[in-house]
């Protein structure tokens, strides 16, 4: 019985090593798995971030687009009144 009890305690002394050499192994494992779901939650932060400016880029795009069809209805209206004003003192200094 005492020889059982001596193996038993030599077999918890060895597990005990195994355990403690085990450990740092574990805890690097445990903290790589923490930062891969913090680089997981960042990844999909990023993802809805870029979706949204995509979508303010696009309106921007489409405000943009507005703007140029206004600018050349404007530059056409100036050339046109422009015409018509030189036209005019055309006449003027004509007569």
């Amino acid at each position: 019985m005492l020889a059982s009890l001596l193996k038993a305690g030599t077999l918890i002394d060895q597990l005990t090593k195994v355990i403690k050499a085990v450990e740092p192994i574990v805890s690097k494992l445990w903290e790589s798995a923490k930062t891969g779901k913090d680089v997981r939650e960042t990844l999909d932060l990023h993802a809805s971030t870029l979706e949204s400016v995509q979508k303010q880029l696009k309106l921007v795009e489409s405000i943009l687009e507005a703007m140029q069809r206004s600018l050349k209805v404007f530059t056409v209206a100036i050339v046109g009144l422009a015409v018509i004003a030189f036209t005019a003192l055309f006449f003027a200094l004509v007569k």
